[in-house]
């Protein structure tokens, strides 16, 4: 007598049957099955053999529990060749994490948690390792690190601190450190209207800028036929008129448009800062300065600041700005 057991999966029935009687009755085998548990079949078989006319019968079996051990649940679950029973818990592969229930399914879901988290702009991201309570199995996690801090600015050479505040080399624009090196920059001359008495003409001159040697230009008041002095050097683009002019009230641009006495307006397509003055007259300079990124700065930007300023037709300017990102 031959006994066989032969594990297999809920579901394979259908398959083990078609093997018993193909391969073994079909042959000449007498067997007998005798099922342990859903998964697990115990079959004896013998060769029946003739022997002076009688025939051998194989001798029946039946199958008791061993004193003192423990009988497969028939709700146990399996895995392979390995049982467990309702409760208890199993991983396959490193992926799953497994549990036999009761009703002897087995209800898995992943061993790893699926993180979508992202660190904060000041971290760097990095794939690491973890342990798990499950034998050798890791999982991946994201480990977030803080970035080096860095409080310091180095501009043309110069190192400046976070907070603090410089001009540009060409002196066009004031800027201030920020953490992490970063350098923010606005234009350092702002646009200033002055209005003056009727007495008074309107001239343009150059002011020094406080703890700089830059000058900004700006509109002074001065009494007609006086002499004044032009603080500071003065920009060679721009023309300073000292004589006198007639009393007018307004001014007209070359579109029709009219601007009051004291007026700072911008040209129709936003290139120049102009001022009316006293008898109409009209003075202008450069609306934008030149906007250069800095040269520890490896990625930059430009972005469109406006100016506060209206065009000729009343539209908002704005000048085209270069910052770090």
């Amino acid at each position: 007598v031959s006994k066989l057991v032969i594990v297999h999966q809920p579901n394979q029935d259908d398959y083990w049957k078609h093997f018993i009687r193909y391969y073994l009755y079909e042959s000449g085998f007498v067997f007998r099955t005798v099922r342990r548990q859903p998964s697990i079949l115990m079959l004896y078989y013998c060769k029946v053999i003739m022997n002076n006319n009688r025939i051998c019968n194989c001798p029946k079996y039946e199958c008791v529990p061993i004193q003192g051990s423990a009988t497969a649940s028939s709700t146990s679950c399996s895995n392979g060749s390995k049982l467990y029973q309702p409760g208890d818990e199993f991983v396959t592969n490193c992926n799953k994490r497994c549990r036999c229930q009761n009703n002897g399914q087995v209800k898995c879901v992943s061993l790893c948690p699926n993180d979508k988290s992202s660190c904060m702009v000041d971290h760097t991201e990095k794939n690491v390792l973890v342990p798990t309570l499950y034998n050798k199995c890791q999982c991946t996690a994201k480990a977030c690190k803080p970035k080096p801090y860095n409080d310091k600015c180095i501009v043309n050479g110069h190192t400046y601190t976070s907070g603090d505040n410089f001009v540009s080399s060409d002196c066009s624009n004031k800027c201030t450190c920020h953490p992490g090196g970063k350098v923010f920059c606005v234009p350092l001359c702002s646009p200033k209207g002055n209005t003056c008495k009727l007495d008074e003409q309107a001239v343009q001159v150059q002011e020094k800028v406080v703890n700089t040697t830059c000058t900004c230009p700006a509109l002074k008041c001065v009494k007609n036929n006086q002499t004044i002095s032009v603080v500071g050097h003065v920009n060679t683009s721009t023309q300073v008129s000292t004589k006198p002019v007639l009393p007018k009230h307004s001014c007209t641009t070359p579109s029709g448009k009219i601007f009051n006495i004291g007026a700072v307006f911008s040209d129709n397509n936003c290139t120049s800062q102009c001022f009316c003055q006293n008898g109409g007259v009209i003075s202008c300079h450069a609306l934008c300065f030149p906007s250069v990124p800095d040269s520890s700065c490896t990625n930059h930007k430009t972005v469109q600041m406006p100016t506060g300023l209206p065009d000729a037709q009343g539209k908002s300017c704005s000048c085209p700005f270069v910052t770090c990102v």
